[in-house]
């Protein structure tokens, strides 16, 4: 028998209240929008980015139900679905509890970067209509890189490093089901987004390109989580940390099976 909950907390609760902010909000969105969709499938459509609504008819609510929905509309999307809503919740909560500690402005601008690319994407290159599922790639790529030399256990506990697991995710849609392209989509957009915050300033002197703007700071201060207590502090008391955050020492660390 399981001990009881000693807060009154539901065990539903707890999950969510052990997930920071950000990420809390992103699940439970990206479940609520999906199973709206499954449930009655003509909400798609309302919820689809496509050039001609989001822009010509200025529907602007498009770009963010595209990043909230996977469309469950064919069989077997719901075993994909499950696997990356597991990865947002690890990965999502990896990075926030770990680079992105006390940073939650940064890592929503980290979102809203990596999701307007998408976008552009969407609309642009690659009528992909959501984009949900890249944007949790290319959240997985910037842990893989970021806890590069870390060992995870993937497939039968084969242990790879982290800096390897987007490709061999990549690898095996394409090899077992000839997909991957929401994959490598996500990789792509992950890659530009590592490439600008973290490679190019530091390994190549260049200019910091992705500074988070001071709106964002003010809407989300930089806090210190305490499950549902939390603690606003100055951003000036991190801004060292933070700054630190971007040497040679990156990650934490972080399995991805713990």
């Amino acid at each position: 028998m399981s001990a009881p909950n000693t807060n009154g907390q539901s065990a539903i609760e707890s999950f969510l209240y052990s997930m920071p902010r950000l990420t809390k909000y992103w699940f439970t969105l990206s479940l609520v929008f999906t199973l709206v969709g499954r449930f009655n499938p003509s909400f798609y459509a309302y919820f689809e980015l496509t050039y001609e609504s989001a822009v010509k008819n200025f529907e602007v609510w498009r770009f963010f139900t595209s990043a909230l929905t996977f469309p469950l509309n064919s069989q077997g999307k719901g075993y994909t679905f499950l696997i990356t809503m597991y990865l947002l919740y690890n990965m999502s909560s990896s990075l926030q509890k770990g680079d992105y500690s006390e940073r939650e402005g940064d890592y929503f601008y980290l979102l809203l970067i990596c999701s307007a690319l998408l976008w552009v994407v969407a609309l642009f290159i690659i009528p992909i209509g959501f984009v949900w599922e890249s944007l949790v790639m290319s959240i997985l790529y910037i842990w893989a890189q970021l806890n590069a030399d870390t060992e995870v256990s993937f497939l039968f506990g084969i242990r790879i490093k982290a800096m390897y697991l987007p490709y061999v995710i990549f690898g095996l849609e394409f090899i077992l089901f000839f997909g991957g392209l929401m994959t490598l989509i996500g990789i792509v957009v992950g890659h530009i987004y590592f490439f600008l915050a973290y490679k190019y300033p530091i390994e190549f002197g260049g200019r910091d390109f992705i500074v988070t703007p001071e709106f964002i700071k003010r809407f989300l201060p930089n806090v210190v989580e305490k499950g549902p207590n939390r603690t606003a502090i100055n951003p000036r008391q991190t801004a060292d940390s933070s700054t630190n955050t971007r040497g040679h020492s990156w990650g934490r660390g972080t399995r991805l099976d713990d």
